[in-house]
């Protein structure tokens, strides 16, 4: 199945001559683009045709705990505003997680509440 990118990337294809650009500069800016938007470590990206949301998952799970938020890229104005945030609310959560105290080898109450915070914050 082709990628909604690359569909709308040939749709353009033919826009070209209007615009007066390159074709072959629309295609370089587009799969740069589709590039920019995949997944990375503990960040999905949801872009579905079927459903109305469209954005990126953070999930981190530490210590027999799971982290989960969802970034919608019309709550933050588009996909690359969506994956920033995504991105610094991943680093956050990272650092308050590898740098907290184990109990049993489980993660605290305390850092449990704190990482929802931040979570919530974002």
């Amino acid at each position: 199945m082709q990628s909604f990118f690359a569909s709308v990337c040939q749709r353009i294809v033919f826009l070209a001559p209007i615009f007066r650009c390159n074709p072959q500069k629309l295609d370089y800016l587009f799969l740069n683009y589709e590039a920019m938007l995949k997944s990375r470590k503990n960040l999905t990206r949801f872009t579905y045709e079927t459903t109305a949301f469209e954005g990126w998952r953070l999930c981190v799970s530490r210590a027999g705990t799971t982290f989960t938020k969802y970034f919608s890229d019309k709550s933050y104005g588009g996909g690359r505003e969506s994956l920033r945030a995504a991105e610094q609310t991943r680093g956050r959560l990272i650092k308050l997680i590898d740098n907290s105290r184990r109990i049993n080898g489980k993660l605290s109450k305390a850092t449990i509440e704190r990482a929802h915070q931040i979570l919530k914050a974002a």
